[in-house]
Parts: structure tokens; C-alpha cells; sequence
């Protein structure tokens, strides 16, 4: 069994396509994910920091915690052209770069970027399908201040955590230009397979393979529609471990199956909030677009 150490990163965000990303990229045989998809271990003791909001502690029960830990997590008989680590809170906790920097300083780094507004109201939707969020979205917003002082997890940090500015120069900085490459979630759903070409070709692997691009690997949902019951059984630990043992396609294909009768649908996002959001953070918007180099159609 050979040691493999992670030659790229996918930082995040958090609700702007990662977990499809995932499940196409394993599907490359170039390429070695886990098959726990998000280990956190460079961004750990943030996390751990910031466990106080409901639930938060129960999700982070899984995360890395050292060293010998995480590198259990690459071993393999074959060698692999790409070996990566996919985390979407090493954007928010964006001191995970030079963590990453001292023990992978040539590594690759993708950051997918999705409309502020509508990653805000996807993370407060994961957060009621939970059972996590009792409030309405306007009055999560009203909270936030309270929850982020309070310590509560990133997921509950609805605008401030859609801020990338900061975060996008900081891995500029570390790994340098040439060494990140930076995907907007509308161009990586509207065209897939052109977006993932782009991808293997900045991972200098093959282009040509068939990953499954047709498919959607995580489908947003709204509340549950049973209540408690349910989410003891979605959030049952063994029958998360039998998902994760599961080829890639088939445990999709599962959840998504089981989804619509688990979940009502997702609502859309109200106009005039959205416009809020939006408006609030027009400046830095138009600075990301700066540094990335390319519109981003938001506003």
C-alpha cells in the first residue's frame, strides 16, 4: 500500500457545485479522492473553534484531526497522477492556505465562486433540511451578527461567508496565479462538460474521459416533510458510512432517488432579499470579478 499526499485542492465554496465536482473527478482514472469527500484537516482547529451553533458539533464529528489521520485517508496499491483533497471550508477559514502551502507547496488550487445571494439561501436551506434552522431566511440574516460573535459554524454565516474577496487574493498570494484556477458555479452548471475539460487540462490529466457531466450529484431540497423521524434516519451514522462504501454514481443516484420523498422542493430565494444581498455586497463583487479576470453576471 503506497502513501499518496494530496497535489490539489478544491477550497471551496461551500454550496457552488463541489460535491458534483467530486463526483465526476473520481470518476477520472487519473485521478484519487477519498472516499470521504471533505476531511477539513487543514482548517480543523477553526472549525473546532467555532462548533457552539445547533448541531454544529455533530457535524464536525467526522473532520481530520491529525496528521496520521488524514493520510490514512490516501493510501492505495496504484499511483496517481492527481491525488486531492476536496474541503469547502478551507475558503472561509482562508488560513488554511499557508497550512496547505507548508505540506503541499506545489500544489493546484480550485476555488468555485457561486451568486452570493443564492449561496447565502442554499446554506440556509441545507440548514433547515437539517432540522438545524428554525427561523425564516430574513430573520437568519438578522441574526447572523449574533451567531458569528457566538461562534456558530461558517454554514450559518449567510453573507458574511458569500464575501470572497479576501480569501480568493489569499490563495493568489500563496500559490500564485498559474496555480489556481477559479470556477463561477452558473458556468460550471450551464456547461459542464466544457468547465470540467478546463479543469483536467489545468490538472494536466486526460480530457477525454467520460465522467458523467449529464449528472447532478447533489440536488438542492427544501424542508423535510416528516419531521423528526426523518432526520434521525438521514442523519443515522451507519447508513452514512454504507453510502459512502457505494461506487460514486450509484450512492448519487441513491440520495437523489430518495431525496424528493425525504425533502419538500426547494423554494426560490425572495427578489427583494436577494437584491439586499446583492446590493450589500455590489463592491466587492465587482473587485472579484477584477481579480478573476472575467464577468461574473451576479449584478
Amino acid at each position: 500500500m503506497k502513501q499518496l499526499m494530496p497535489n490539489f485542492f478544491v477550497v471551496g465554496a461551500p454550496k457552488a457545485g463541489t460535491t458534483s465536482l467530486y463526483g465526476y473527478l473520481r470518476l477520472h482514472p487519473d485521478v484519487y479522492l477519498p472516499d470521504t469527500k471533505e476531511l477539513h484537516y487543514f482548517s480543523h482547529q477553526e472549525l473546532l473553534e467555532h462548533d457552539k451553533g445547533p448541531g454544529d458539533k455533530s457535524a464536525l464529528q467526522d473532520i481530520c484531526r491529525s496528521m496520521y489521520e488524514y493520510k490514512s485517508h490516501y493510501r492505495s496499491n496504484k499511483v496517481y497522477k492527481s491525488v486531492g483533497d476536496i474541503s469547502p471550508s478551507y475558503l472561509f477559514y482562508h488560513g488554511a492556505a499557508a497550512e496547505i502551502s507548508a505540506i503541499c507547496p506545489s500544489a493546484k488550487i480550485i476555488i468555485m465562486l457561486r451568486n452570493p445571494a443564492e449561496k447565502a439561501y442554499s446554506q440556509y436551506c441545507h440548514l433547515v433540511r437539517s432540522g438545524r434552522e428554525v427561523l425564516t431566511f430574513r430573520d437568519g440574516l438578522e441574526s447572523e451578527g449574533d451567531r458569528v460573535r457566538a461562534k456558530w459554524n461558517d454554514m450559518w454565516h449567510y453573507v458574511s461567508g458569500s464575501r470572497y474577496l479576501e480569501a480568493v487574493n489569499k490563495y493568489l498570494d500563496v500559490f500564485g496565479r498559474n496555480n489556481v484556477k477559479i470556477v463561477y458555479f452558473e458556468e460550471f452548471t450551464t456547461n459542464t462538460s466544457e468547465v470540467m475539460r478546463d479543469i483536467c487540462d489545468f490538472l494536466e490529466i486526460g480530457s477525454t474521459y467520460d465522467l458523467g457531466t449529464g449528472h447532478v450529484h447533489n440536488k438542492g431540497m427544501g424542508a423535510m416533510r416528516f419531521g423528526k423521524v426523518v432526520k434521525m434516519v438521514t442523519e443515522n451514522r451507519l447508513l452514512r458510512v454504507i453510502l459512502t462504501k457505494m461506487p460514486t454514481g450509484i450512492e448519487s443516484m441513491v440520495k437523489n432517488a430518495i431525496k424528493p420523498l425525504v425533502f419538500k422542493s426547494k423554494d426560490t430565494i425572495e427578489p427583494s432579499i436577494r437584491n439586499e444581498i446583492i446590493e450589500a455586497l455590489r463592491e466587492e463583487i465587482m473587485l472579484v470579478e477584477k481579480v478573476v479576470g472575467r464577468k461574473s453576471y451576479w449584478i
